[in-house]
């Protein structure tokens, strides 16, 4: 199979794939890694790709040309399609990009939750003990138990400031990478359907 043949079916796939998701009840930040392929494969291949074909049949030095008509016919109808096809992408991994950033941060936020959970579950079972010793009449044993549950406590907190301040550093290094992301990615398509449809001109 040609490079060309083999250049038109991935467009036509990753075309017929955006057109499936928009139907499809699969999220966009689900469909992020498949996103983030195509992302790559459209810039780091199939752009270089058309780069190529757009020289070949704008070629006007008649010994160097390597398309007939009816072959030129069908290479600008690719490089106008790939342009559609950039058209149509950006936008959808834009919003994926933002999609994800925001689940990521859900998950950050419910594994800190879950964190508090388990150490307040801890501190009630202590503090549960330390009214078992209260109906046992053991006083001293309470006073010596109260200190360790405030220092529990005291733990659960610098636990717990820890955790929000982990949670917060990795959001903005999260948004800041999407952000990074999303800018290259609308860099490069921008890049991509100046050259697309500078090839139909």
């Amino acid at each position: 199979m040609s490079e060309f043949t083999t250049t038109c079916k991935r467009v036509a796939e990753v075309t017929g794939f955006l057109a499936d998701l928009s139907s499809s009840s699969k999220t966009l930040s689900e469909a992020k890694p498949q996103l983030d392929a195509f992302n790559t494969e459209l810039n780091e291949v199939l752009s270089p790709r058309m780069g190529k074909f757009k020289a070949r049949v704008e070629e006007t030095d008649e010994s160097k040309k390597v398309y007939g008509p009816a072959m030129a016919a069908k290479v600008y109808q690719l490089l106008a399609d790939f342009a559609i096809l950039l058209q149509k992408f950006e936008p959808l991994y834009r919003q994926a990009c933002e999609e994800f950033s925001t689940a990521e941060s859900e998950r950050c936020n419910a594994k800190l939750a879950q964190a508090l959970s388990d150490h307040l579950k801890s501190l009630l079972e202590d503090e549960l003990r330390c009214r078992t010793i209260i109906c046992d009449g053991e006083s001293a044993g309470f006073t010596a138990f109260s200190e360790v549950c405030e220092e529990d406590r005291a733990r659960v907190e610098v636990r717990r400031r820890a955790l929000e301040k982990q949670r917060l550093a990795e959001k903005m290094k999260a948004e800041e990478e999407q952000r990074k992301q999303a800018e290259l990615a609308a860099e490069q398509h921008r890049r991509a359907v100046e050259e697309a449809e500078a090839g139909q001109r």
